[in-house]
């Protein structure tokens, strides 16, 4: 299901900083974000404009993997 990975969160000095975990996965890299989703990134991690079909029917095949599969293809985060 979507929206139920935890997003990571790191301390710098006495700041936090939470962010989107990345995750590459059959050609794609996206990032996952706990509230709005997955969304794709360049290879440079700049985001593209457009998600398209093709990126929504492989998030679909990640989102049936287990936890332990998914961890696998994160990246940063």
């Amino acid at each position: 299901m979507y929206g139920d990975e935890i997003m990571s969160c790191h301390q710098i000095g006495n700041a936090i900083m939470c962010m989107p975990n990345i995750y590459k996965y059959k050609g794609f890299i996206f990032e996952w974000h706990r509230y709005c989703g997955p969304f794709k990134l360049r290879k440079n991690f700049e985001p593209y404009e457009r998600q398209g079909r093709k990126f929504y029917k492989v998030i679909d095949k990640w989102s049936e993997l287990n936890d332990k599969q998914k961890e696998k293809t994160r990246i940063y985060g």
